[in-house]
């Protein structure tokens, strides 16, 4: 017999444990459930909102763990007509994928039963849940479909998350790479290693918080040189990953890898290793190198690296970007699942949302 209870402040301050066990038994493990991605969010981003972390107990065995988190909409309707909204935590903020209920695959049928329960039953004063980028096998959309109407879900196409298979040979790997990518990786290989003296490495743990400013820096100069606008950037995001990163340092999960020209870092590879998967994060290279396609080549290093370490996947997490197309042709979707309760409210919400997609289909047919 499943059961839910809420995880008040201290006790999930001191889960970190069972907590990371938990999500190192999920089907896809994910960097952005851990205790440490939760806990650095709730400190820099988190008060806005009320945390509602449940956990799932079978007996006195912690089985499962959703993290959600309570706000009111802000808008100009009186308060009393605010909508009460959960969300995964960390999501309106960090958009993070594989967002998805903490358990195991063996235990996601009994923990997601007894989570709907507890929302229809015990815990009611929310009207709203949105859940952003869970991938199409989440428990939490397969799940969600086959719950009471009393919570009727709402499964929204999102992104794509194009990643790498390893086999057992990494030349294998590299067959499913486009022609021009396989010919123009070796000739800037060749370039930056031998006629440039570039050199692949590693950050050590020690020196992760330089690491992380010299990406932001170099993300930075590439996205004014390029006139991009880049939502990676800032002091409050610098402080979150820098507390992230240190927080993590015993776990091995972060990785920080660069191009070194002597003592000049020229490229920075920002990504984590989880679950035998390592998940590209962020990227950044010194404009001033672009025509020897770092960025290019330091991707290729990772993934080789990744290989070597035996890591099952790479991962190039959220966005059909073109570029990663040229690197691997297999992708997982990933979608939205938005609950509505039964209170007026949640009512009106689902009204509201069905008559604006309505509009929305209707002026597709019309433009198409």
């Amino acid at each position: 017999m499943y059961q839910v209870r809420i995880i008040g402040q201290k006790e999930f301050e001191a889960c970190r444990e069972p907590w990371n066990r938990l999500v190192l038994s999920m089907r896809i493990p994910s960097i952005f459930c851990t205790w440490e991605w939760i806990l650095t969010w709730q400190e820099h981003y988190g008060a806005a909102y009320a945390p509602l972390f449940l956990s799932v107990y079978e007996g006195q065995a912690l089985k499962g763990i959703l993290p959600l988190a309570r706000h009111a909409t802000a808008d100009s309707t009186p308060s009393a007509w605010k909508r009460r909204t959960l969300s995964y935590c960390g999501s309106m903020e960090l958009y993070p994928d594989y967002v998805d209920l903490i358990c195991s695959e063996e235990d996601s049928e009994g923990c997601i039963e007894a989570v709907v329960e507890f929302l229809t039953t015990q815990f009611t004063a929310w009207d709203l849940l949105h859940i952003a980028l869970l991938s199409e096998g989440s428990r939490l959309v397969t799940g969600a479909g086959e719950r009471p109407a009393s919570l009727t879900p709402v499964i929204t196409p999102g992104s794509v998350s194009p990643y790498i298979a390893f086999t057992s040979h990494l030349e294998d790997v590299a067959k499913a790479f486009g022609s021009t990518l396989k010919n123009n990786l070796k000739r800037r290989q060749r370039q930056l290693f031998e006629q440039q003296g570039v050199q692949y490495v590693s950050c050590p743990p020690s020196q992760e918080a330089d690491g992380l400013r010299t990406l932001f820096d170099l993300h930075q100069r590439r996205a004014a040189r390029k006139q991009i606008s880049s939502t990676f950037k800032g002091d409050r995001l610098l402080a979150f990953h820098s507390a992230l990163v240190r927080r993590m340092e015993k776990n091995g999960w972060v990785w920080l890898r660069f191009l070194k020209k002597e003592d000049e870092l020229i490229a920075a590879f920002y990504g984590f290793s989880i679950g035998k998967r390592v998940f590209y994060y962020q990227m950044g290279f010194d404009p001033e190198w672009e025509r020897h396609s770092p960025g290019m080549v330091l991707l290729y290093e990772v993934i080789k690296e990744a290989f070597v370490t035996q890591h099952k996947e790479f991962d190039f997490l959220r966005g059909g970007e073109t570029y990663k197309s040229l690197w691997t042709q297999n992708q997982r979707p990933l979608v939205g699942v938005t609950l509505y309760n039964t209170t007026l409210r949640g009512r009106v919400a689902k009204a509201v949302s069905s008559s604006r997609d309505a509009m929305r289909r209707y002026v597709r047919r019309l433009t198409g």
